[in-house]
């Protein structure tokens, strides 16, 4: 998973260090943004969720990693941005197909 491929443990991934490392990653158009994309939707927290925020008001293609990495997060946070995600009229239908699935699998989930 995500942790494996970070080198990361879970209990890790609210970590200053790691949301730097995200932030920079989006700066770029690396092969890997979309593990940065999956780190900040599961990380807790109001650093993690600031830049959630600046991903789904910039949109685009980033929305769906975004929503893919929100799939498997447990913060108290996840619902309301996948809602705000919803609310984009300009959402992809690839976007859409995702935070459909992902809502699914979320509502399947205890």
């Amino acid at each position: 998973g995500l942790e494996r491929l970070l080198g990361l443990r879970v209990h890790r991934l609210g970590d200053a260090a790691l949301l730097a490392w995200a932030k920079k990653a989006l700066s770029t158009t690396g092969e890997h943004r979309w593990v940065a994309l999956y780190a900040i939707a599961r990380a807790p927290g109001k650093d993690a969720d600031a830049l959630a925020r600046a991903v789904i008001q910039r949109g685009g293609e980033d929305l769906v990693s975004l929503i893919q990495g929100y799939a498997e997060a447990r913060h108290a946070l996840v619902d309301k941005r996948l809602a705000d995600i919803g609310r984009r009229a300009d959402l992809s239908a690839n976007a859409r197909k995702w935070l459909a699935r992902t809502l699914d699998e979320r509502k399947a989930k205890p």
